[in-house]
């Protein structure tokens, strides 16, 4: 009989030693005892199985051991892949009939360890407040998160402790769960689960509204005697470089293991094709709409700059479109659109502008959040950013344009870069006055960073540049750096962790890296850039067949989520400034995350005449839902536009099932104006870079 027994791959091995009963790894130990855990009835509560070790040896390249429960036999099996990684199967066999039966396997970790739960939980969620309801996993006494396998845009948990690291990930399909577990006694466990799920520490309790949790249980199984069933499972532990940086072997690993490939369903001129013809659609007059007349929610005409409004990135895209395609009018068109704000949208605080021009009333408004009236300056950054790039996308093609644009920009970041918090950065928001609305340290203000460094090339004025790497270091103490508080509070519809908090730091840090050479932003880019593509998924959730997104063949691969609070699936990313930095840098990743995204977003355009529910080519649903999380809009539906309620009936919907209808597959076909601008932008790039 074999005492040790031991394998070895491109960057690893894997040792058993039968008399202490532990496994070995050159990063990470854990014993056989405690590995296998299960429970009858509910809810679960897991106990560990005492297994009666048979049979260990080698069967070929893989390591095998028979072991034996008291309800079921457990055959476990690890082998490295061609990669490298560490592959493991766990096949169980129920001894006799189990009603209501979970089943996991757990990997001990500290009970202090930092964890990761992509999409979900970013070192416990720091940053929303403490009443409200997302996601959390506390430093200490009583957790659980685990969320069924289509939570996880990358399918793992990250745990990081002292110098280390341990990523868990689980090749999906087999409907089981994933997450991590902390008893009061503080020990804790990365672990992979039969299917049964937790939330904030209640087990059978589900995260499936907007600060909402519901009790559900479900993932439980029935076996009879001689019923199988097996999970699959990849284990990689290692050395950290920097502190708080754990969660990018994530990315990093699982980009390698299930390895994603672009996947469009229209060729890229198609997209730019129906995306500018959707934008010819939005124009009215000074600017583009925001909304159509008939949308969904029967809102008011309106230009909205910066947010899910983006009238000057449409303006920017009308512009470019206009060169592509010869069309002055296109040009003439996103010119009218500035002229409009530049003469019109300035409040009595000079340098502060209002972000809304609502078309009937001829009125113009600050914006509202919560009804209240305020300045974002997540939409105020956008605003001067995006028309910092009109200016510079005009002067490389000779476009001439009036003094008082390049002023408008000049006063706008001027009064972002005097109206700071004491932290010396903006504030989530300003009142009418100028003043913070709020003391939040928060990302919100990252919007601005682009805008500064595109002036100091325009320009070549260095106070821009200095300004804006000022900003720079101060958002990644914040945000990155120790990844102590993630990037948070930029969508302007939640308050926690979020995608679009590091979209613009991202892009920002790219360009530092560009104009200086100073080797910190290159790494800020990547760590934020690894950072944003765990909100990204690298495989296809399977999605309900009768759902919208079945009907229509949508597949979730490249596609981001939001936010731990709002996890559905949009199109804010920086596709196309991840694959230049990619490029640029020699980033494979990168690179190939890029492609992979923007392939992504050419689901879902219509084509019109109800493809896709809506009734003009070109547009795009803003939601689609992939999981058993969703915004509850039953009590909207009665008050949807006509058009809307009788494409979604077509579905099945009503105000009764709509919230179970969009379950796994549903969509809100809400075609508010940011998806048509930023598919459009990155399009455009692309286009014009197509020889890269």
């Amino acid at each position: 009989m074999q005492e040790v027994v031991k394998i070895s791959g491109q960057k690893d091995h894997l040792l058993f030693d039968r008399e202490r009963g532990y496994f070995e790894t050159a990063c990470y130990t854990f014993p056989l005892a405690g590995l296998a855990a299960f429970s009858t009835g509910k809810p679960w509560q897991l106990s560990p199985a005492a297994l009666e070790l048979g049979t260990v040896g080698l069967c070929g390249n893989k390591l095998c051991l028979d072991c034996s429960a008291a309800f079921f036999d457990l055959d476990l099996e690890f082998s490295f892949d061609a990669a490298g990684f560490l592959c493991g199967k766990a096949v169980l066999t129920a001894r006799e009939d189990l009603e209501d039966f979970s089943f996991s396997l757990c990997f001990p970790i500290p009970g202090n360890a930092r964890l990761t739960l992509p999409m979900s939980c970013y070192n416990g969620n720091p940053s929303a407040a403490a009443d409200r309801i997302v996601p959390r996993f506390p430093a200490s006494g009583n957790a659980a998160l685990v969320f069924e396998e289509s939570r996880y845009p990358v399918p793992g948990v990250n745990a990081e402790f002292e110098d280390k690291y341990l990523s868990l990930f689980l090749r999906p399909g087999e409907g089981c769960s994933l997450g991590a577990e902390r008893s009061a006694s503080g020990a804790a466990c990365c672990l992979i689960s039969s299917g049964c799920t937790a939330f904030n520490g209640k087990h059978d309790e589900a995260y499936e509204f907007k600060c909402r949790s519901v009790h559900h249980p479900k993932g439980y199984r029935t076996l009879k005697a001689g019923g199988r069933f097996a999970m699959e499972f990849i284990l990689h532990a290692g050395k950290k470089a920097c502190p708080g940086e754990g969660f990018r072997d994530l990315v990093q690993s699982g980009w390698q293991i299930f390895s994603p490939e672009p996947a469009a369903v229209l060729s890229l001129d198609e997209v730019i094709s129906r995306k500018a013809g959707a934008l010819s659609d939005r124009w009215l007059k000074n600017g583009y709409l925001a909304v159509l007349p008939g949308n969904l929610y029967n809102a008011p005409q309106y230009y909205m700059y910066g947010w899910t409004g983006q009238c000057f990135r449409l303006a920017l895209c009308d512009i470019r479109c206009g060169v592509l395609f010869g069309d002055s009018s296109r040009i003439s068109r996103g010119l009218k659109a500035v002229e409009f704000f530049v003469d019109n949208a300035e409040s009595a605080l000079p340098g502060l502008y209002h972000l809304r021009y609502f078309t009937d009333k001829k009125e113009w408004s600050p914006g509202e959040f919560s009804g209240v009236p305020v300045f974002s300056s997540r939409a105020m950054g956008e605003t001067f950013s995006d028309l910092a790039r009109i200016l510079q996308f005009c002067c490389e093609n000779n476009i001439p344009y009036p003094e008082k644009f390049e002023i408008c920009v000049r006063k706008g970041l001027d009064f972002m870069l005097t109206h700071l918090l004491e932290e010396k950065i903006p504030p989530v928001s300003w009142d009418v006055a100028g003043n913070p609305v709020e003391s939040r340290i928060t990302s919100a203000g990252t919007s601005m960073l682009t805008g500064l460094f595109v002036m100091y090339e325009l320009t070549g004025e260095k106070h821009f540049l200095d300004s804006g790497i000022a900003l720079l270091e101060r958002f990644w103490h914040i945000g990155g750096d120790r990844f102590d508080t993630p990037f948070s509070h930029a969508t302007l519809d939640s308050g926690c962790e979020d995608k679009e908090a590091a979209v613009p730091f991202f892009t920002a840090a790219a360009s530092a890296f560009r104009l200086t050479g100073d080797l910190r932003f290159k790494h800020w880019a990547e760590a934020s850039g690894d950072w944003l593509l765990t909100w990204v998924y690298c495989w296809n959730v399977p999605l309900r067949k009768e759902s919208i997104c079945g009907y229509y063949g949508f597949k979730t691969c490249g596609w981001p989520a939001v936010s731990v609070e709002n996890q559905h699936l949009d199109v804010f990313f920086p596709a196309w400034e991840m694959f230049s930095f990619g490029t640029a840098t020699g980033n494979e990743l990168f690179v190939k995350a890029g492609k992979v995204v923007f392939a992504a977003w050419s689901y879902g355009i219509s084509a019109g005449k109800g493809d896709w529910l809506m009734p003009r080519r070109g547009m795009q649903a803003e939601q689609f839902f992939q999981t058993e999380w969703r915004f509850s809009l039953a009590e909207r539906y009665d008050d949807f536009a006509p058009y809307f309620r009788n494409q979604l009936s077509k579905f099945g919907y009503s105000a009764q099932t709509i919230d179970e209808k969009n379950l796994c597959g549903g969509c809100n076909p809400w075609e508010i104006a940011w998806i048509i601008s930023l598919v459009l932008d990155a399009a455009l790039s692309f286009k014009e870079n197509q020889s890269l």
